[in-house]
């Protein structure tokens, strides 16, 4: 989507099949098809309308609405990342992931709802007895990552692959 390479999955030496999510309403889809040495051999555009309950994270509907990161004191596991759903569906965030900063990707069949918030979180424990456990929380950073004190990339992706936030964070003024 969007000029990415898609994986294909070859049922037979005719059939093939691939996996896209769709925006809700109507998604125009161009495929394009190359030989092994890169050579173009086709195109071929469809349009597919999507009447779904849920969208896809976006830029436009999903926002890194809180970096919460080198706490006071030497203790880093109250940090957080919070997202909020600024779109007027709710958000099927199964798959979606961060790919720079934090390690963490969001499990099958968790749904963001229009206007809410939730977080991922170093350590959940410690999250809790600092701020209260009134907050949703999708999880814990994963892989030993953590938030760096002095600001780094952070980029997500859609669980179809789609960039939906990237940008850096750190101590300078804008």
């Amino acid at each position: 989507s969007n000029g990415t390479v898609m994986n294909l999955s070859w049922s037979s030496n005719d059939d093939w099949e691939f996996s896209l999510s769709l925006n809700q309403g109507v998604n125009p889809i161009t495929l394009e098809a190359f030989d092994r040495q890169g050579n173009l051999l086709g195109t071929d555009s469809v349009q597919i309308t999507r009447t779904g309950g849920l969208d896809i994270p976006t830029s436009s509907n999903l926002v890194v609405s809180e970096i919460y990161y080198n706490p006071p004191g030497q203790d880093e596991s109250t940090e957080y990342i919070e997202l909020l759903n600024i779109g007027g569906v709710n958000l099927d965030l199964g798959g979606t992931q961060f790919t720079d900063g934090i390690d963490f990707t969001f499990s099958a069949g968790t749904t963001l709802v229009s206007g809410e918030r939730i977080l991922i979180v170093a350590n959940q424990a410690s999250f809790e007895a600092a701020f209260g456990d009134g907050s949703t929380i999708a999880g814990e950073f994963e892989n030993g990552t953590a938030l760096s004190n002095d600001g780094e990339l952070i980029t997500i992706q859609s669980g179809a692959g789609g960039t939906v936030r990237s940008f850096v964070y750190s101590d300078d003024a804008p």
